[in-house]
């Protein structure tokens, strides 16, 4: 193959190429349709409505507007009428029937470009309709709701702000629920306050059996209240003391769960009592905690647990971080802990 023919077969493969490419396509696609649809519009003009407007010549007494002109010098003629010099004038009259005719011919496009669009024009389809709350949703807002407002006569959290709520109790109860199981499981919360974490855990996952202790009488009414509205009949609030409570109710749960009640020390001697050997006890602190955990290890020894994992998180959509220490309730609590609150408080194991 020589030089010549080579280049002439790569020169056809390209404009080969070339033309077989989308936007060359539509481009003369384009052109046969917008050089059809111009004899269309053409007609339009020539044929309907410029015999219609001519009849407004009647009007100006058949003047012609494109011999309308400003003339600035007259012509000159010889004496044999020929012209020896030409005229010079502004033809505005001409310029104004170009633009008459711009005119009348964008007009008429513009009608039969809108009454094809109609024609043509399809309903436009209804928006989807906003997705509906889950029951989860639904729950915690209502929780969220009774809350604020009864926190209007009753002082049950310093934090008042919906969003705040949301993300402050709502998503750092939940997630417990990412760091471990509690589908079925019995589960206590110790001195719940205003039910966190132990409701929107109980809303999140409905297989727990919850019970709810709080030694402040009108907290335990207002749960009472929540749980009734919510129609939870199957959460138990209990008014007591947890080193009471732990009397009747000593290894029983396989959770116990507590957040910013008391120190470390004094939390793990109110709730590993309640967990039966194989539970766990999840203490909710700060990310500072390490001294606080470090002066329990003592505590959590002697009450038969073990400390199995110490997780930090953050809440989305926050910058706050948190902690749940996990102690695992490995032998049974001797039978002399708890001792009264008051021996509590004044000698920490």
């Amino acid at each position: 193959m020589t030089e010549l023919t080579k280049k002439t077969t790569g020169f056809l493969a390209e404009f080969r190429q070339f033309i077989a490419r989308g936007n060359v396509l539509d481009m003369a696609v384009g052109v046969i349709i917008g050089g059809a649809f111009g004899k269309i519009s053409t007609s339009l003009v020539n044929d309907i409505l410029m015999p219609l407007l001519s009849l407004l010549s009647l009007l100006t007494g058949g003047a012609d507007f494109s011999q309308w002109q400003w003339v600035l010098r007259e012509a000159v003629y010889d004496a044999g009428g020929s012209e020896v010099r030409a005229a010079v004038a502004i033809n505005y009259g001409s310029f104004l029937s170009t633009i008459l005719d711009f005119l009348i011919i964008a007009f008429a496009v513009f009608c039969l470009i809108k009454a094809i669009n109609r024609f043509h024009r399809k309903k436009e389809a209804a928006p989807p309709p906003p997705p509906q709350p889950s029951q989860e949703e639904v729950l915690l807002a209502e929780i969220r709701d009774l809350l604020l407002e009864t926190n209007k006569v009753m002082n049950l959290t310093a934090i008042t702000e919906p969003r705040d709520v949301a993300a402050l109790h709502f998503l750092d109860s939940a997630a417990l629920l990412t760091l471990g199981s509690f589908s079925g499981k019995s589960v206590v919360d110790v001195g719940t306050g205003a039910g966190f974490p132990g409701l929107p855990l109980r809303v999140l996952e409905p297989s727990i059996r919850l019970t709810l202790l709080d030694s402040l009488n009108k907290r335990i009414q207002f749960l009472e209240t929540v749980c009734r509205e919510l129609d939870l009949p199957d959460v138990a609030c209990v008014h007591a003391r947890a080193e009471e409570f732990a009397a009747e109710h000593r290894e029983t749960f396989d959770l116990a769960v507590s957040r910013a009640v008391a120190a470390l020390p004094v939390l793990c001697e109110l709730c590993l009592p309640l967990v039966k050997p194989g539970g766990k006890f999840l203490a909710m602190k700060s990310v500072e905690s390490d001294a606080e955990l470090a002066a329990s290890q003592h505590a959590i020894a002697i009450l038969g647990g073990a400390v199995e994992a110490v997780r930090d998180y953050a809440i989305p959509g926050t910058d706050v971080r948190h902690r749940l220490i996990v102690v695992e309730k490995v032998k049974k609590t001797p039978e002399k802990y708890p001792r009264m609150f008051a021996k509590i408080k004044k000698n920490p194991l």
